[in-house]
């Protein structure tokens, strides 16, 4: 079936035809960026600042997008990548800054309960990086209560205690999902509540919060409203515009990893940034629905972005909120559910 002309109805549903569509960007990109990288000549030197992709509906039309940081270098991906797609595939390529994880920002001002998502959460080395309380988890088979946020913030110090806002100590039990150079799905961590009756669920400015819906995550698209709660930049709204099925994402020592199945944002409308340094670890909602874990943005650069560009930078990352769930699962070995309600002490485990 010719994913393109079955409309946009068909677009929504169809992903496995969207991921059979783009399967020859993805082996030319393993080409590239692995272990076949050697046999591609001089001519495709451009795609060394090739460092991502993403697809979105435009009306009836699949649009797929090469990131590069160097324009320059468009042209020549452009027609590479268009060869090898359907002729009715649109490509227009993206002029943007690589991706780094977010790293660290002073809060201006903390929220007095140090247990309550969107307020800070820091570890106890030097090289610790503050980030955002996402939210918390609690695990079916003991009823423990765990703390979420990013890998990047929960699991740099190799040991010691993990504080809150006033440096309260939240816990020092942290598990998380570890890292590879290629295929990672997810940047997250969590940390063991040991008394969980200090949790405060309530997601401040974010208002209302229900469990995921497997529903809102088959509907994503381009367009779609999103809103996050973080320590620094507090309650901001944004937009979905790309699905990014791989992107090279830089730590804070400047090492390149590969994740794949991402969620590409952007502030909306002109009322500043989406997030900032500090914000890592946000869960990012579409009406009262969890569909992401914020880790990533496009780096601060001097890059000329084409003035006729559709999209432009800052762009903002996120985890798929179904991923984040699958893989803190096998991490803790136990089914896990967002927390919602307070728990009253005598409950507490």
């Amino acid at each position: 079936m010719n994913v393109v002309a079955a409309g946009k109805k068909e677009l929504l549903v169809n992903l496995q035809e969207i991921k059979n569509t783009l399967k020859p960007i993805g082996d030319l990109w393993d080409n590239q960026h692995g272990a076949g990288a050697a046999d591609f000549t001089d001519r495709m030197s451009a795609f060394s600042s090739w460092h991502g992709y993403g697809w979105r509906e435009e009306a009836t039309d699949l649009v797929v997008s090469p990131f590069v940081n160097k324009p320059e270098d468009l042209p020549a991906i452009e027609a590479r990548i268009a060869a090898s797609l359907p002729p009715e595939v649109k490509v227009e390529g993206l002029v943007m800054p690589s991706f780094q994880e977010i790293g660290r920002g002073i809060p201006k001002e903390l929220p007095d309960d140090a247990f309550q998502p969107g307020n800070v959460v820091i570890g106890s080395c030097p090289s610790a990086q503050p980030g955002t309380i996402g939210g918390f988890l609690t695990a079916e088979r003991d009823h423990s209560t765990w703390l979420l946020s990013n890998r990047h913030v929960l699991a740099v110090c190799p040991s010691g205690q993990i504080s809150g806002a006033h440096f309260t100590v939240l816990g020092s039990e942290v598990h998380s999902v570890r890292l590879r150079n290629k295929g990672n799905v997810v940047d997250a961590a969590v940390l063991k509540i040991e008394n969980p009756s200090r949790v405060n669920p309530h997601f401040e400015d974010l208002g209302r919060v229900a469990q995921p819906n497997r529903q809102t995550m088959a509907r994503l698209r381009k367009g779609t409203a999103v809103r996050k709660f973080g320590v620094v930049t507090k309650l901001t709204f944004g937009n979905l515009v790309l699905h990014c099925p791989k992107v090279k994402v830089e730590d804070e020592a400047g090492v390149a990893r590969e994740f794949v199945h991402q969620l590409a944002i952007v502030s909306g409308g002109h009322k500043g940034l989406f997030a900032d340094a500090g914000d890592s670890g946000s869960l990012i909602v579409n009406g009262e629905h969890p569909i992401g874990l914020l880790f990533a943005s496009t780096m601060t650069s001097a890059i000329e972005i084409p003035e006729g560009q559709s999209l432009k930078p800052p762009f903002y990352l996120a985890n798929r909120w179904d991923n984040v769930i699958k893989k803190l699962e096998k991490v803790i070995e136990s089914p896990l559910k967002l927390m919602l309600e307070k728990k009253q002490a005598t409950g507490a485990v």
